[in-house]
């Protein structure tokens, strides 16, 4: 498995990120996005966009994003954009057929929901 290092803003501090756990696995589930999001981005420019994004998830205040509540209708729209977002600018034969899969999977899938901890709940 890919090991991944978090530099905590300025201090020189790397520590292993921990893919055992819930967080863990999430963590790599959104760099595993933000990796594929990066592939337009020139070579010689990605380490700085790499940097910029860090310098900003650094700054994201936990509590405000815990405290919003959003309509369950609203991941519909989100699924949407992602899926946009992700596959734009890509070739459309590769994109009808990457939605053409997605659609299968989306029709054959049981709904797996992981309920997230509670607050000061061990993970």
């Amino acid at each position: 498995m890919d090991k991944l290092y978090l530099s905590i803003r300025d201090d020189n501090i790397n520590v292993e990120a921990q893919a055992g756990t819930p967080a863990g696995r999430t963590a790599q589930s959104l760099f595993k996005i933000i990796q594929f999001l990066f592939y337009r981005v020139p070579h010689k420019d990605r380490k700085r966009f790499i940097s910029r994004v860090r310098g900003k998830i650094t700054r994201i205040s936990p509590a405000e994003i815990g405290m919003k509540k959003l309509p369950p209708t609203a991941s519909i729209g989100q699924a949407i954009s992602l899926s946009k977002n992700l596959l734009s600018g890509l070739n459309p034969i590769f994109i009808n057929e990457v939605l053409k899969e997605l659609v299968k999977l989306l029709a054959t899938s049981t709904p797996h929901v992981s309920t997230p901890p509670l607050p000061g709940e061990k993970i």
